[in-house]
């Protein structure tokens, strides 16, 4: 699988049903206790609850397959965004 990234911009992760599938937000600690509406924030982007109504509960990010997939390397992207628009921190290759 190709990985998109270059200097200024984080692995940009597709916007897909297949994605959504193995997406684990929906079982996220923070998704459940937010009532948060969609999921696959790494590719959709923030949350559109106001960010005050989002509890951080927990993050499943890491135990994610979508995760895994594009060798992400934050959590929390329900809040942060999504991961083409965060600035690389440490990406394995």
């Amino acid at each position: 699988m190709d990985v998109l990234l270059d200097d200024n911009m984080g692995v940009k992760v597709h916007d897909n049903e297949e994605n959504l599938k193995m997406c684990s937000c929906s079982d996220c600690p923070t998704f459940k206790n937010s009532e948060l509406s969609v999921g696959l924030f790494c590719a959709k982007g923030k949350a559109t609850e106001k960010e005050e109504d989002i509890l951080e509960a927990g993050c499943l990010c890491w135990d994610c397959i979508v995760f895994d997939k594009y060798n992400l390397d934050l959590e929390y992207y329900c809040v942060r965004g999504k991961s083409a628009e965060i600035p690389p921190q440490s990406y394995s290759y």
